[in-house]
């Protein structure tokens, strides 16, 4: 084995580093946080301090997923002090964000969704699960080489009634008032003015997107309320 090859980063008390990241992982999964202090302080005390920023980020999305506020919170915090580390010029102390980020993976609510769903489709994809492209995607914003004869003349009209629905539409109260949908659905509803033989459509049931989609003939003034 050659001299390059048998090359391994170590830490500054002679760890491994990948041993180091495992355990920094493993201490967060269960909360053991001065524990996982330490495994973070090893890490940036041998000048592994974005290789700690990017363990972390890791760690939160692959584990504690339970709160997504904190979750936030946790992201952006490594990202400006990522963003930080970025600008050699930058002068700061990281040792308070990363003391910060190792206490709320360690505190906050755990999940792995993201990444059992990750490694759910993969293995489906590695078993030969192979999808069309639905019917429901082929809208407005899809170059005409790509549409089928059928589906040339689609255009605004087609993106109110199928393209732009949404299964789950945050209230009115949520998002502090109007989304203007109603507004611009009716000035889309007019047409493209390069596609003004585009036909109405029934409106796509997002609940059961994979149904028939419907043409219906273009009533100006009637079919824009």
């Amino acid at each position: 084995m050659s001299e390059k090859s048998s090359y391994e980063l170590k830490t500054k008390y002679g760890y491994p580093l990948p041993l180091v990241r495992s355990a920094l992982q493993k201490a967060c999964r269960y909360q053991r946080e001065k524990e996982a202090g330490y495994w973070v302080m090893e890490l940036h005390d041998s000048g592994f301090t974005n290789y700690a920023l990017s363990t972390l980020a890791l760690i939160a999305v692959e584990d504690c997923a339970g709160d997504r506020q904190t979750l936030t919170t946790v992201m952006s915090i490594l990202s400006f002090y990522r963003d930080l580390y970025k600008d050699k010029k930058a002068k700061t102390d990281y040792g308070p964000a990363l003391g910060l980020v190792t206490l709320l993976l360690c505190r906050y609510k755990q999940s792995r969704y993201g990444d059992n769903f990750w490694c759910y489709i993969n293995e489906r994809r590695k078993s030969g699960w192979y999808l069309e492209i639905p019917e429901y995607a082929v809208d407005e914003h899809v170059s005409s080489r790509y549409k089928l004869p059928h589906q040339q003349k689609r255009s605004w009209r087609f993106w109110v009634r199928v393209g732009s629905r949404l299964n789950n539409p945050a209230p009115e109260l949520d998002i502090g008032g109007s989304d203007y949908s109603e507004i611009m659905n009716k000035f889309w509803l007019r047409g493209h003015p390069e596609n003004q033989d585009e036909p109405d459509y029934a409106d796509l049931d997002p609940k059961n997107p994979d149904q028939d989609i419907e043409e219906k003939p273009y009533l100006r003034g009637v079919n824009e309320e």
